[in-house]
Parts: structure tokens; C-alpha cells; sequence
């Protein structure tokens, strides 16, 4: 599928800020104690070759579970000054977790095809 059929199919918009294209479709009601995020949350998220996701941390860990489209790398970068970087994809990891605190960015996998 292109890119513009995924935005399509699971109704994307722009993520201001990040970059990408997401939707949220969950909001825990509850909110973070001293922090204006909730408790849990849930998006279906897209990046393009024309598009990224910008180095960003969350309060909460933040699960990321790959459904299609073509392979990515994130960045990871924990507080302790430690990093790696994951590939998710069809030939890659499917799902992992991001801990809270940690810096994360993520882009397409360089070399492939791309969306």
C-alpha cells in the first residue's frame, strides 16, 4: 500500500510537533500524577520518506506493535547515557516496548523501498 492509501485507511493527520501521521485511538481518563499526560494512551502512527519521527521522550513507557508498511529504525536513547537503535518490520521486531524517560526518534530503514 502507498502512503497515502495507509493515512487513508486508518485516518491520519499530520502530528504537530513529531512529525508523522497518526491517530489516537485511546485516552486512559486518569492523568499522570504532576503531569498533564494520561495514564495510558494509543495511536496508530505512520512515517513516509518525506516525514520522521523527531527525538521526543514520554513520561510513561510507550509500546510500539508494527502492523505494515516498510521496516523502521528507532533511536533510543536511555538517561543513563546509553542507546541502540531497533528495526521494527515485517523481518524485524513486531512489537517492543520504549521505557518512560527515555529520548526516542524513529525514521524509514535505509536501503529499502520506502512508502
Amino acid at each position: 500500500m502507498t502512503a497515502e492509501q495507509l493515512i487513508a485507511k486508518y485516518g491520519l493527520a499530520p502530528l504537530p510537533g513529531e512529525g508523522g501521521f497518526f491517530r489516537r485511538f485511546y485516552t486512559h481518563s486518569q492523568k499522570l500524577e504532576n503531569s498533564p499526560s494520561h495514564l495510558a494512551s494509543a495511536i496508530f502512527y505512520l512515517v513516509t520518506k518525506t516525514s520522521f519521527s523527531a527525538m521526543h521522550r514520554l513520561p510513561s513507557d510507550e509500546l510500539f506493535h508494527f502492523y505494515e508498511g516498510h521496516p523502521v529504525q528507532m533511536l533510543q536513547l536511555d538517561p543513563a547515557g546509553g542507546g541502540r537503535i531497533v528495526h521494527l518490520g515485517p523481518d524485524h521486531e513486531r512489537a517492543i516496548v520504549v521505557p518512560g524517560g527515555f529520548w526516542q526518534g524513529m525514521r524509514l530503514e535505509i536501503g529499502r523501498a520506502h512508502v
